[in-house]
């Protein structure tokens, strides 16, 4: 079962809203530098469900760049051996939006997949008992005349290693006038296949970006006699 798929069933949900992490840093117009920072997505209770040491299935992004000329992130996504492939950015659409001003397609740089194993637990179905019921019964007395006899099952959690698979890379996008130093918020946004429920966001938003630039007031003409 999915990363996902484990969270939506843990959260009883056939939908949900998209998980998504911020951070609050200094403009780098300010500081003339990125200060150092981390966004990251957890996934708790999908690892506790599989007995995972935290931040094992954690998706990760940190802003390195932010320049006239465009920003970049380095990302460091996970997923259990079953969704490996999610892991690499290349496997996603992502958009990144300046006070909700889109940027251009970004350019990627993808890192190999690696897998690390843990020992956690895993669901198995073990039998617990029968269950006797009626299939047939007589039209005229009521009463049973065949009988089936089925197993019943119950979810238990046993001891197993789990394969998490990791990936990332770098992230970049060009400048098209959304990123200044008035910017105040940024959101970097992953987004899988068409119908697969893989979307998930990483925000930043900055303390102290410079006020709006004022526009002068056009200058009146007087026209001559």
């Amino acid at each position: 079962m999915s990363r996902f798929a484990v969270a939506l069933l843990i959260a009883g949900l056939l939908a949900a809203c998209a998980p998504s992490a911020m951070i609050r840093i200094h403009h780098p117009a300010r500081t003339g530098s990125v200060e150092p920072n981390r966004v990251v997505i957890a996934y708790a209770q999908v690892e506790g469900y599989y007995a995972l040491p935290p931040g094992s299935l954690a998706d990760e992004a940190a802003l390195v760049s932010f320049e006239p000329a465009g920003a970049c992130f380095q990302v460091h996504l996970r997923n259990l051996a079953e969704d490996g492939q999610l892991s690499s950015v290349q496997a996603y659409s992502i958009t990144l939006e300046a006070d909700d001003q889109p940027l251009p397609a970004p350019t990627v740089t993808p890192e190999g997949l690696v897998s690390r194993q843990y020992q956690g637990q895993v669901p198995q179905q073990q039998q617990t008992g029968t269950s006797t019921t009626c299939v047939s019964t007589n039209s005229t007395t009521g009463q049973c005349e065949r009988w089936d006899t089925q197993p019943t099952y119950s979810t238990v959690f046993v001891p197993g290693v789990i394969t998490v698979v990791e990936g990332g890379g770098i992230v970049c996008f060009q400048n098209n006038g959304a990123l200044n130093p008035q910017t105040r918020e940024i959101a970097l946004e992953f987004r899988g296949a068409t119908g697969v429920a893989h979307r998930f966001v990483f925000e930043w938003e900055f303390i102290d970006p410079f006020p709006p630039v004022e526009q002068a007031a056009p200058t009146a003409r007087v026209a001559a006699n």
